[in-house]
């Protein structure tokens, strides 16, 4: 593609000789207008991914401030608390696929003759296992996946560098594609994600000038990032610099925690025109002056650093929706319509059967004066109203024949359209049904379960293939993040006498 029709992103395209950049992302205003027009086309979908948390979190049908300014400030408005008990049915499958099993992913090599394999093979994925559950936000990133996964239809994981096989979890809120990008890791051009650091964190990747630099950090534009954090404004002095570095590497919790400001960045993927990945690193604000943005560079810039996009990220998506991902819609879209009529009209129950049970008086003539003298005074079987105030004859509303009808078939047309998330239940008309038919109905709710499942082990299965790659390099050292638990993990694999050759050889 030509820079005329890359254009609207600022990505650079082929020139008119039809050579490809070297990166094309160059510079950081180029890699800022790109992150702020892909945020900005995903405004409308970010509002309703907000009403649909909100839904998820028990906001109540009505907005209270409105209720109460038109003087109904006493109406019953609460979430009845359907759609997060609905979202818990349909979380618990993907929960089982890690707490429920021996091993959370079988192992195969090529290594060995075939009576070795399968023992080598059952101690990988037993270590593997273990590795996996010693780690400890393994099942916080787990349960925050299948949460974006089953919400809003995709959720996404992802690597922040080459090295460490520990990933990150992400929903379109934070990690964010162009609009209109098909449903695969290999057709995303670019792709962001949002990240903030403390200011200890981010000082970790440059404590080291030298090794950090040949990394693809950017040591000056980190260190002015950390000082305009830690100070508030950025400082050039070389003595204010020594302090901040002396406190950072002392650990001190002042500057790591409660004085330092997080430091915002963005972290970007490109696909270059080879098929590799490049990763760019840059401030989420500009740092400030005129003088200063023209010098700004990316805190971190390495081209190809990934050989292919999903050693990067992998995306998990709930079917195809119309091909592209902001097209798919997980179980918060199906249901909201549902939840929101089905609460007004629950809430309006309430407030009927509360009507209903009250005593109506009607005053006389002098309103006011009857309204202070109202009060009741009881003569052993008499109670005597004061002068002027009479008892209205009110009509009961029959709710089983007019309301409750309407409740049921919202909620079966809720259930039906939200069967692949979770079951249904054997009798849910209330009639009884014979043994055949329960039967053929728990037989088809299997499979729209094993379904719905498979969608999520399929990226499931290609994102614990690249963990474990990465988990078994030969190269990896202890000092690198995650090191230390690789090489636990081969310790403790060879110590149950597997070679390491079979350790690398995996399928």
């Amino acid at each position: 593609m030509t820079n005329s029709e890359l254009a609207p992103l600022e990505i650079l395209g082929l020139d008119e000789n039809g050579k490809a950049p070297k990166m094309r992302v160059d510079n950081v205003s180029s890699a800022r207008a790109i992150y702020k027009a892909i945020k900005d086309s995903d405004q409308g979908s970010s509002k309703n991914r907000a009403l649909v948390d909100a839904m998820f979190n028990g906001a109540p049908p009505f907005n209270q401030q409105d209720l109460i300014e038109m003087g109904q400030g006493e109406r019953t408005n609460l979430d009845f608390g359907e759609a997060a008990s609905l979202k818990e049915q349909a979380l618990a499958g993907y929960y089982d696929l890690t707490s429920s099993v021996d091993v959370i992913s079988r192992i195969t090599i090529d290594y060995g003759s075939p009576e070795q394999r399968v023992e080598w093979e059952r101690v990988l994925a037993e270590e593997f296992h273990r590795t996996l559950k010693e780690w400890q936000e393994f099942e916080f990133n787990h349960q925050m996946l299948a949460d974006q996964f089953v919400s809003h239809g995709v959720g996404i994981c992802y690597f922040e560098d080459e090295v460490d096989w520990r990933w990150r979890v992400a929903g379109l809120s934070e990690f964010r594609i162009p609009r209109g990008t098909r449903a695969s890791e290999w057709e995303i051009e670019c792709a962001t994600v949002d990240r903030e650091y403390q200011a200890h964190q981010l000082y970790k990747f440059i404590e080291d000038p030298d090794v950090a630099k040949d990394l693809g950090w950017n040591v000056k534009m980190v260190k002015q990032a950390l000082l305009r954090a830690c100070r508030e404004s950025t400082y050039q002095e070389a003595g204010e610099w020594e302090k901040l570095e002396v406190e950072l590497k002392n650990n001190d919790l002042l500057y790591g925690n409660s004085r330092g400001k997080k430091v915002h960045v963005v972290h970007m993927w490109v696909r270059e025109f080879g098929g590799k990945v490049s990763h760019l690193i840059f401030l989420k604000d500009p740092i400030g002056s005129d003088e200063n943005a023209k010098e700004e560079d990316f805190l971190f810039k390495r081209a190809n650093r990934f050989n292919a996009p999903t050693n990067c990220f992998v995306t998990f998506c709930y079917g195809v929706g119309n091909g592209t991902y902001h097209g798919i819609r997980g179980l918060g879209y199906k249901i909201y319509p549902h939840i929101q009529l089905l609460n007004r009209l629950r809430c309006g129950m309430v407030d009927g059967a509360l009507l209903s049970s009250a005593l109506i008086v009607q005053p006389g003539d002098n309103g006011s004066r009857a309204l202070e003298d109202l009060t009741l005074s009881y003569y052993g079987p008499y109670a005597l109203f004061p002068p002027g105030l009479k008892i209205v004859d009110k009509a009961i509303p029959n709710y089983q024949q007019n309301l409750i009808p309407v409740l049921n078939d919202l909620t079966m047309n809720m259930q039906n359209r939200t069967v692949g998330y979770q079951s249904r239940a054997v009798t849910p008309d209330g009639q009884s049904r014979t043994a055949y038919e329960v039967r053929a109905q728990l037989q088809q709710e299997a499979v729209l379960g094993a379904a719905a499942i498979n969608l999520f082990y399929h990226p499931w299965k290609r994102l614990l293939r690249e963990a474990y790659r990465r988990l078994v390099a030969r190269d990896y050292a202890a000092n690198e993040p995650g090191g230390r638990e690789a090489r636990e993990f081969k310790k403790r694999c060879m110590a149950r006498n597997v070679p390491e050759e079979a350790i690398l050889r995996f399928n």
